[in-house]
């Protein structure tokens, strides 16, 4: 993992929850950890990762991920015991 995916997972256990993570970081931060990206229909993409699926919905028309979405990765990491 680089130094930018690190920043990105750290931005994800921020509090307060952030609102500006980009899209493209996360998409990378993820495939550093060895995701598979799967497109889904509509806006979902599903993740697999740690041995799980996490489906995600995809921002459009920005490239920013919405705060509830933040909160379901930072739910998600410490379940799997990833920690920032």
């Amino acid at each position: 993992m680089n130094k930018r995916q690190r920043k990105t997972l750290s931005e994800i256990f921020e509090k307060p929850t952030r609102a500006n993570i980009k899209w493209s970081s996360l998409v990378s931060l993820m495939k550093a950890m060895g995701a598979i990206v799967e497109e889904r229909e509509g806006s979902r993409v599903c993740f697999y990762v740690l041995d799980e699926a996490v489906v995600l919905h995809k921002p459009h028309p920005g490239n920013e991920i919405k705060k509830y979405v933040v909160d379901d990765l930072r739910a998600f990491f410490k379940k799997k015991g990833v920690l920032k």
